[in-house]
């Protein structure tokens, strides 16, 4: 059997080849037949031409032997010499033709016919030349010589007819037979060239059918393949030839092809599914840090609401997210180092107070200060309103300080920016305490100074001057201001 496209491509060539060495050994059998049948046919034709100039011949030979008995009578001017010459060479030549349509003619038949030729053309040509001889010797010729003479034509004209029918039935059979094997030869190449074109129908067909209309079904194939139609119907597949294995070959890479889309598919899934947890992960992680946010920017805004509202105690003692404890820690440290300032500042205050109460005291008993003493008392005086006046400074930078953290309260919902204006504002109320600091480091000085004066003020014994009473009223407004602070 037949299965693949090259044992069908080889059985195919050796059809053509059986197909053109057929054609091929037929068209050289006819020409041969036919060449063979015209030269039979020529050969028939020089026959007949041979024998139709030796029939002539013969009738030349008669009118030489009647031209001569004419010339003997003298009524004409016949030269005898020219009679026998053309006699002689008219005998030749009859003998000539039929001798050579002996040797021209191989059918027995033709043969034996020209052979009856042969005695009567002797006989004829023998009696022609005895009168045309006996006649150019001047001797009469008689009436049985002629009679015979004619009598042999006679016989020799019967043969030659009998001749001449059997060399045109040869004629006429060599040109049908050169006819039959024309008309055989064109038959056979008919018939050659109708197989020559159902071969050709055929071999067309089985290539359209074979291979090429496969092959074009495994291009559609492959170019919906290339688009990416995976589920594309493979067709070919179940031959048993090349085409076939090609269709299976293809077949393997759809599936390899269909294998790796459904792998991506299942990859591309798995990945979405990831993605979406993370970004779910992520969502949550954003809503718990911005839960955690909203929590601390409330906390914060409700320490420095109370920080604002003067209350030292707050704390931010709630637990916050990681991220936020650094600012936690730092604003709890920060209102604990301001709660000291301004407890240290209150008691700074108290001992000026008391200071100032002795001060009251000692000063009743000066009544005998001098006016440089007074002066010096004024500008101790005038030195306390600038120790004052620096405490009013404070009061209003912790009021500032306040208003800091209120607005950074304000601001907090703002997110990051909130915390960093409240850490702003807690190194402002760091810096703020450290200048309380300083100021009550000049307050303590000042008061170690008025104490110093009163003790020596105390050990004076002279009277209290007008300038001294005059004091008296405002240092008691001093102490009143001290006091509403």
């Amino acid at each position: 059997m037949l299965h693949t496209i090259r044992q069908k491509l080889l059985a195919a060539s050796a059809a053509v080849l059986v197909l053109v060495v057929g054609g091929t050994g037929m068209g050289v059998w006819s020409m041969e037949r036919l060449g063979t049948a015209l030269d039979a046919s020529d050969q028939a034709g020089d026959i007949l031409q041979n024998h139709m100039q030796a029939d002539m011949i013969h009738d030349a030979l008669r009118a030489d032997v009647l031209s001569a008995i004419v010339g003997q009578s003298g009524q004409y001017a016949i030269d005898q010499a020219t009679v026998r010459s053309e006699t002689a060479e008219h005998a030749a030549e009859f003998r000539a033709a039929i001798e050579r349509n002996r040797q021209l003619a191989t059918a027995p038949d033709m043969q034996a016919v020209l052979g009856d030729l042969v005695q009567p053309l002797q006989d004829y040509s023998s009696a022609a030349s005895a009168i045309v001889e006996r006649i150019g010797r001047g001797e009469t010729i008689a009436q049985p010589a002629l009679d015979d003479f004619l009598k042999r034509f006679d016989v020799l004209a019967g043969r030659m007819e009998t001749a001449s029918t059997a060399i045109d039935a040869m004629v006429a059979r060599e040109n049908q037979r050169a006819d039959g094997v024309q008309s055989f030869s064109q038959r056979i190449l008919l018939a050659l060239m109708g197989v020559g074109v159902v071969f050709s129908a055929g071999l067309a067909a089985f290539v359209a059918l074979a291979i090429s209309r496969p092959i074009r079904l495994l291009s559609i194939t492959m170019r919906a393949l290339a688009k990416g139609d995976l589920d594309e119907r493979l067709q070919g597949a179940d031959r048993r030839d090349e085409v076939g294995e090609i269709a299976r070959a293809v077949g393997d890479f759809q599936s390899f092809l269909g294998d790796q889309a459904r792998r991506e598919a299942t990859e591309a899934e798995t990945r979405q599914r990831h993605e979406r947890e993370s970004l779910h992960r992520q969502s949550a992680l954003d809503n718990a840090k911005a839960e955690d946010l909203r929590a601390f920017v409330g906390l914060v805004e409700t320490s420095f609401a109370r920080l604002s509202a003067g209350d030292l105690t707050v704390r931010m003692g709630e637990a916050v997210a990681p991220e936020f404890e650094p600012i936690r820690a730092e604003f709890n440290r920060a209102v604990v180092q301001l709660e000291t300032t301004i407890g240290q500042v209150v008691s700074a205050v108290g001992a000026m107070r008391s200071g100032l109460s002795e001060i009251t005291v000692a000063a009743g008993d000066l009544s005998q200060r001098t006016e440089q003493q007074a002066a010096n008392l004024e500008e101790t005086v005038a030195a306390l309103g600038q120790v004052t006046r620096g405490v009013g400074e404070t009061a209003q930078r912790a009021d500032a300080a306040r208003q800091s953290a209120s607005t950074a309260c304000r601001e907090a919902e703002r997110g990051g920016e909130i915390v960093g204006r409240a850490v702003s504002a807690m190194a402002e109320i760091e810096q703020s305490s450290a200048r309380i600091g300083n100021i009550i480091g000049v307050i303590d000085e000042i008061a170690f100074q008025t104490n110093l004066l009163a003790s020596r003020s105390s050990r004076s014994t002279e009277t209290r001057t007008p300038a001294t009473a005059s004091f008296v009223p405002e240092h008691r407004d001093e102490n009143a201001g001290h006091r509403e602070l």
